[in-house]
């Protein structure tokens, strides 16, 4: 693979990654969630405590948004995230990536599967004005279907104030497993 162009292994990864989701997207097993708390964010995160997960507060050391703590409940896939935040802001987007870990050959890489961008106040107009101080935020996903790849997934969260400048980052890793009978 490595005198492969980069263009010819991202080709080969992405078949790769195609064919790993048709065999596991065939189990019907219901899925369990995992994390590893001494697992470093780019490496490996062997399965653990059920229902946890791995985060960390992705943005600068100067931002005026901050996480101090994410929660998640896997019966109804609820993340709650608790922070602080410096400035009020009044129109708040975010940007969310999912990835994919794809592994090869002890070597892997993050699979971007999609980005969705949100207009926070709009979407949910109770939360707005952002209050300077500490703040919550709760969503809910209700549940993953059940083809749904097990693996590593991270989700990577941009927030931005309304002329587009970043306030803040928040990155999840975990593991989803489908459960043993």
């Amino acid at each position: 693979l490595g005198t492969m162009g980069s263009a010819t292994t991202s080709s080969l990864a992405l078949k790769l990654a195609v064919l790993a989701c048709i065999v596991l997207c065939t189990s019907p097993l219901p899925l369990v969630y995992h994390q590893d708390s001494s697992a470093s964010l780019e490496t490996d995160i062997a399965p653990s405590e059920e229902g946890a997960l791995q985060w960390s507060d992705c943005g600068a050391s100067d931002s005026v948004m901050h996480f101090l703590n994410v929660t998640f409940v896997p019966a109804t896939l609820t993340y709650i995230k608790q922070g602080t935040i410096a400035v009020e802001e009044k129109d708040m987007k975010v940007v969310f990536k999912q990835h994919y870990f794809v592994g090869l050959f002890g070597h892997g890489f993050w699979l971007e599967l999609f980005t969705i961008k949100k207009d926070l106040c709009q979407q949910s107009p109770d939360l707005c004005p952002f209050l300077a101080g500490p703040f919550e935020l709760v969503h809910s996903h209700g549940h993953h279907p059940s083809w749904t790849p097990s693996g590593r997934y991270k989700n990577v969260e941009t927030f931005f104030d309304a002329k587009g400048a970043v306030l803040g980052c928040l990155e999840i890793i975990q593991r989803i497993a489908h459960a043993k009978h």
